[in-house]
């Protein structure tokens, strides 16, 4: 079973191919349910989740930037400790991350 973290990141860059599955999939729901108003309903609400859920991954954001710590994603808390080593105290920030590795939240670093 695959668990939406592992989702994400396997299908980091490609958000387009991951909207086109989905909408893929809700369209086979509506066809195989489509005489049933609730059916419709649930497809209606998991395309109405879905766009807020990549709307919100392809809103940038700052990561969390603390002295002494590794950098943080604002969205999921998990540190990029991971991708900034840290030899002298002092961590080397992962500007080239474009996403977070964890969730796929889109970063802007400046």
């Amino acid at each position: 079973m695959i668990t939406t973290i592992t989702f994400f990141i396997k299908l980091n860059n490609n958000m387009d191919k991951i909207e086109e599955l989905a909408r893929e999939y809700a369209e086979e729901e509506r066809v195989r349910f489509g005489q049933y108003s609730i059916n419709k309903k649930l497809v209606g609400a998991f395309l109405d989740g879905w766009d807020a859920a990549i709307k919100q991954l392809n809103s940038p954001v700052k990561p969390i930037i603390k002295d002494y710590y590794p950098s943080e994603c604002p969205t999921c808390k998990e540190d990029f400790s991971d991708y900034e080593p840290c030899n002298d105290g002092y961590y080397k920030r992962a500007y080239t991350l474009e996403r977070c590795p964890y969730c796929g939240q889109k970063l802007i670093w400046k």
